[in-house]
């Protein structure tokens, strides 16, 4: 499964300091700083609690269903 399949899907986010986070990733974007790709995601936690998540961050991601 990729990033893309979560897209705008309400997920939780199980990150590697241990916290879990609930939202939605609302885009997926890309990059490369100092020949180092990333990516990285805007997660909307609530209707006005939006973070940038990298993926380096997260240890799995669960589907709300």
């Amino acid at each position: 499964m990729n990033l893309e399949y979560f897209l705008n899907k309400k997920t939780i986010l199980h990150l590697n300091d241990g916290r879990k986070i609930r939202g939605m990733i609302i885009e997926i974007i890309d990059g490369e700083d100092d020949g180092m790709p990333y990516t990285k995601f805007y997660y909307r936690v609530n209707h006005n609690d939006y973070r940038v998540i990298y993926t380096y961050e997260i240890e799995s991601i669960d589907e709300i269903i």
